[in-house]
């Protein structure tokens, strides 16, 4: 909660809780992790309006798209071919602001926005093209999200992630550059790719689920205050601060990631990926 009110303007109140509950969210992270949390919207319904589908092509090799929502239920998928799609409510003020150019796209809540409030959860449909390198920056607060980002070439995915349920699957995603997570008070799944790929993962009292399938050679670089993490019940084994499966620099596919988790839980799931 103290997480939550920091984005709102009760900030000063946010602290104060956030320092007092530290140790309250130790004991519920270590027993079980963190549970659904992205419907935090006090007093929002989801819009039952009719989505309207807004449309616009990219031209070039490369496109940024930069996503900020709060209180939404976002759907992230890619399709063959070069142009972006987008279904929601656009029909009054309280509409996604959407901002395009042939290598640019940019989706927004309405300004004064906040998680407390009588506004309406709004969802929104976002499908994206492969031909497209694209590079996606993502703040989402209060909400839901099922981001299918490949296939097709990542340049870049920065993500923050407040008071919200994500699942991030790039299973069939080209990574060629950086993977950056940031999740407060939020709880994660994060599929990872059938190729090579580095990343950073923050967790603040939040929980994620890591998913690599069990023939990629895997390393953690794990610091922690007060969290928990599978990471010997997974197969890794330690070597100062950093965690390894038997043969990972003879992988052919390899998953670097740094994780830092404070007062939070990490489960690593490489049996045959996630649920």
């Amino acid at each position: 909660m103290g997480l939550i009110l920091r984005l709102t303007p009760l900030g000063a109140l946010g602290g104060v809780i956030a320092a007092g509950t530290a140790g309250l969210l130790a004991g519920a992270l270590l027993a079980g992790g963190v549970g659904s949390i992205g419907g935090a919207c006090v007093g929002g319904t989801t819009s039952a309006a009719p989505l309207e589908t807004r449309s616009g092509p990219f031209s070039g090799p490369a496109a940024s798209v930069t996503l900020d929502f709060t209180c939404t239920d976002l759907s992230v998928g890619r399709q063959d071919g070069g142009g972006w799609s987008v279904a929601a409510d656009f029909s009054n003020d309280r509409g996604p602001r959407l901002d395009a150019s042939p290598d640019r796209l940019s989706l927004r809540s309405p300004s004064g926005t906040f998680f407390f409030g009588t506004q309406t959860r709004r969802m929104v449909d976002l499908t994206l093209p492969t031909e497209q390198r694209l590079a996606v920056s993502l703040t989402l607060n209060a909400s839901t999200a099922e981001l299918d980002l490949g296939p097709g070439d990542l340049a870049s995915l920065s993500a923050t992630f407040n008071a919200s349920d994500a699942s991030v699957d790039l299973t069939e995603a080209s990574a060629s550059g950086g993977i950056s997570l940031t999740l407060n008070a939020s709880s994660g799944e994060l599929r990872m790719p059938d190729s090579s790929l580095a990343a950073n993962v923050t967790l603040n009292a939040s929980s994620l689920e890591l998913c690599s399938a069990p023939e990629t050679g895997l390393q953690i670089r794990y610091s922690d205050t007060l969290s928990s993490a599978n990471l010997e019940e997974a197969g890794l084994t330690r070597s100062g601060n950093v965690w390894r499966t038997a043969g990972y620099e003879a992988a052919s596919v390899r998953h670097d990631l740094g994780i830092s988790a404070n007062v939070s839980s990490l489960r690593v799931e490489r049996t045959g990926g996630c649920p």
